[in-house]
């Protein structure tokens, strides 16, 4: 909720960075994956 609300007030400046963090998220857990099934 506080996230949303921060990031409505600051406008679309919050919304690149979320997105880029949420993909860096993705690619991480996917790397996790992989070095999971490798090991």
């Amino acid at each position: 909720m506080f996230r949303l609300d921060y990031a409505a007030r600051e406008g679309g400046t919050k919304l690149p960075v979320l997105l880029i963090m949420t993909s860096v998220g993705r690619v991480l857990r996917l790397g996790m994956l992989v070095h999971e099934t490798l090991s």
